[in-house]
């Protein structure tokens, strides 16, 4: 009896380290991308929905992901659908070939058909239908094409790209503390700062340039820019500090503002969060205005 419980407890032990060894190997994955698409491929549609008047009513998507996987930024492309056999009498066979490239090579190939050959006639029936939810995950992965068997191979071609590059404007209007880039006038930056998420092979790489300024007319102070470069599920990856003391007067003078310009890299990089507020006399942080930037865009938090 001992004996046999013992080895179960190592069994059960041995199972838990597997699977918290397993964890950190693929995190949380984020969506980046939905494209939203029909092929009307003559007799061989894809869309979603109730086929009428020879056409799918509804669309079918490509739905880009990013994850990071074993210290690596994987892209994942997923295709969701239905395949149509669109014949008024005879029977056919309806194909769809999709690709998952990498530039103009091939990684993965999909090759899937309804039945065949199907009854044909009413394009709404099971049987002239096939449901088509097909996925490819790869570092590499750049490009996805989807293409239905047609009279006019031109029409019936899908191609997604994998986004690479979000360029969010960022201007931060807080009071004695601002974030922006030119001309500090009426109390805030006439232009824009930059938070670039930036995709390359297996990784992101996130740029934040602008200016940081001390904005009070009459008194000094200390404006304060902290950068959090995170995870796609918020964990933070590295921690950069700007700060400005400033004597007040004109923002625009050049001991009331500092330049930004902060880059970070990781497989793991999702989105970049920025807070921007007052350093006190104590040290603490108050007056804090915050905005969180990823790969769709910048928004207050």
């Amino acid at each position: 009896m001992f004996g046999r419980q013992f080895v179960s407890r190592l069994l059960i032990a041995a199972l838990l380290v597997f699977t918290l060894g397993h964890v950190d190997t693929f995190a949380q994955s984020q969506v980046i991308k939905v494209d939203h698409f029909k092929i009307d491929g003559y007799l061989c549609d894809f869309g979603t929905g109730t086929h009428l008047a020879f056409h799918p009513t509804g669309d079918a998507s490509l739905t880009w992901s990013f994850a990071t996987v074993n210290g690596q930024l994987a892209k994942t492309a997923r295709v969701q659908g239905t395949l149509y056999v669109d014949t008024i009498s005879a029977g056919g066979c309806a194909n769809i070939t999709i690709k998952f490239q990498n530039g103009s090579t091939a990684l993965a190939t999909r090759i899937l058909h309804t039945q065949c050959p199907s009854p044909g006639g009413d394009a709404n029936l099971s049987a002239n239908q096939l449901q088509v939810d097909e996925s490819f995950t790869s570092t590499e992965l750049i490009s996805v094409f989807v293409q239905t068997d047609s009279i006019n191979p031109t029409s019936s071609l899908f191609v997604s790209t994998a986004p690479s590059l979000q360029r969010s404007n960022v201007n931060i209007n807080n009071g004695n503390t601002d974030f922006g880039t030119g001309l500090h006038a009426a109390g805030t930056p006439t232009g824009s700062g930059v938070v670039m998420l930036t995709v390359s092979s297996g990784s992101v790489s996130a740029l934040v340039n602008g200016t940081l300024y001390w904005d009070s007319l009459f008194s000094g102070g200390c404006a304060q820019l902290i950068i959090d470069f995170e995870n796609a599920a918020g964990t933070n990856l590295s921690t950069k500090t700007i700060k400005k003391c400033g004597t007040g007067g004109n923002a625009n003078d050049a001991g009331n503002h500092t330049d930004v310009n902060q880059t970070f890299v990781s497989g793991s990089m999702m989105q970049v969060r920025l807070r921007v507020g007052t350093v006190m006399g104590d040290g603490s942080f108050q007056s804090v205005k915050k905005k969180l930037c990823d790969f769709k865009n910048c928004r207050d938090i």
